[in-house]
């Protein structure tokens, strides 16, 4: 754990730009509390009180890093920290201070119940592939058959990559292949499982993206 570049700030000092829920951590403010040395006080906003604490991050030069104020809404049926960070930031500066402040307190990804997307380019997607469907009598078949599906289309992206990179080349008078439109078509495929079962890819996709910075962190060499 790495917190001596933490400074806990009174919620006096606390901006107003400090108002984007970001993440939501499988802790209460007691364990965060105890992990950390931080006091959670007893505070209030217009619709809710709850326990927080603001802490700052800073650089040797007393320069901020990064802002944290971490909440736990005492009337939340499921207790948890949840994580608020600056709204003016864009989504990847907020995913890579949520990456630090989990990298500090040594959690892991699966302390992340959600993530809250700040853009929604894959909802856009699951929404067109939905309105495609819906002319159909069965909008999606069944999980089965959808991977069945997805199998062979991904078979499909290897034919076309063994065709433009490896031996196996097209026969003389046969249509180049689209790479991207074979690509595509996965998407498509995913697409169709995440609909039918009801899974938000912006949301799962946020988190993965989490896991792989935090996992991947030290694991290759960085560019200069």
């Amino acid at each position: 754990m790495n917190l001596k570049n933490y400074l806990q700030k009174s919620w006096k000092e606390l901006p107003d730009y400090l108002d984007a829920t970001f993440a939501a951590l499988n802790h209460t403010a007691k364990s965060i509390e105890s992990l950390t040395g931080w006091s959670f006080t007893n505070t209030y906003d217009d619709l809710d009180r709850f326990e927080g604490a603001y802490v700052v991050k800073e650089d040797e030069q007393k320069n901020i890093l990064s802002e944290y104020v971490l909440i736990q809404h005492l009337n939340s049926p499921v207790p948890r920290v949840e994580v608020v960070m600056d709204s003016r930031l864009s989504y990847h500066e907020k995913r890579k201070g949520l990456v630090s402040l989990l990298t500090d307190l040594d959690l892991k990804i699966d302390v992340c119940t959600w993530v809250r997307p700040m853009n929604t380019l894959l909802g856009i997607y699951q929404q067109d592939v939905d309105t495609s469907l819906q002319k159909f009598t069965v909008k999606y078949w069944s999980p089965h058959e959808m991977l069945a599906s997805l199998v062979e289309e991904v078979g499909e992206v290897s034919r076309e990559i063994n065709n433009q990179f490896g031996p196996k080349k097209k026969k003389p008078g046969e249509n180049s292949g689209d790479l991207g439109g074979e690509l595509a078509d996965v998407m498509f495929s995913v697409i169709c499982i995440a609909n039918e079962q009801k899974i938000n890819l912006d949301e799962v996709w946020a988190r993965v993206m989490v896991k792989y910075e935090l996992r991947d962190s030290n694991r290759f060499e960085r560019k200069k």
